[in-house]
């Protein structure tokens, strides 16, 4: 079997566990090698700008997925750009890692950071770095998502809600509960009659 190498790219810590979280498990349990970039450290929605929870959460959660690695771009909640300063990160973990299939946010997401990673993802990749890129959706967004690929998750699903209950700062949120996180998945679980999938836009798919 061929292994290859991943690479999930996210705003916030919890962003990749939520939309690709499955797949990843999946990825890491065929041998693949699976890396993530948080793009930033969450920071605007805890008391006092604190950043260090969320940052742990995410290591511990990157582990239950069997990611070998999660790095942190380090920029500003609620204000990352698609410009330079986010390409610039990005190129540098490409040029680290050369996965041979990336996972990012859509484009079309309606919150500017997911947009504005999803787009400078893109732009780093211009020069067909990347043979495949994926888009994810994220929970509560309302866009024209048309996804094309589905991955069946089924097998996947208790570690994907065992890395987000590992976010106790965002537990909080109803969409992080085990009911929404499981009833998204069934949804998509339906078009490939499976009990739940993962689903994703293809920005680019180049075959081996």
């Amino acid at each position: 079997m061929l292994c290859i190498r991943i690479l999930a790219i996210g705003a916030h810590p919890d962003d990749i566990e939520l939309g690709v979280g499955g797949t990843l498990a999946k990825h890491a349990s065929e041998g693949d090698e699976v890396y993530g970039l948080v793009m930033s450290n969450g920071e605007k929605v805890l008391p006092n700008g604190i950043v260090h929870d969320r940052k742990e959460e995410a290591k511990k959660s990157s582990k239950v997925l069997g990611m070998k690695e999660v790095y942190f771009g380090n920029l500003p909640d609620t204000n990352i750009s698609e410009g330079p300063e986010t390409i610039s990160v990005i190129e540098q973990i490409l040029e680290k890692i050369k996965p041979d299939r990336l996972y990012t946010h859509t484009v079309r997401d309606p919150h500017q950071d997911h947009r504005s990673v999803g787009k400078a993802v893109v732009s780093a990749c211009r020069e067909a770095k990347v043979k495949q890129i994926l888009l994810f959706i994220s929970p509560l967004r309302q866009v024209d998502f048309e996804p094309k690929i589905f991955v069946d998750i089924t097998s996947q699903m208790p570690l994907k809600l065992r890395a987000l209950k590992l976010f106790y700062s965002q537990n909080h949120k109803f969409y992080m509960k085990n009911e929404a996180v499981r009833g998204l998945a069934m949804y998509w679980g339906y078009f490939i009659k499976s009990k739940f999938a993962e689903s994703f836009e293809v920005e680019r798919l180049v075959e081996y």
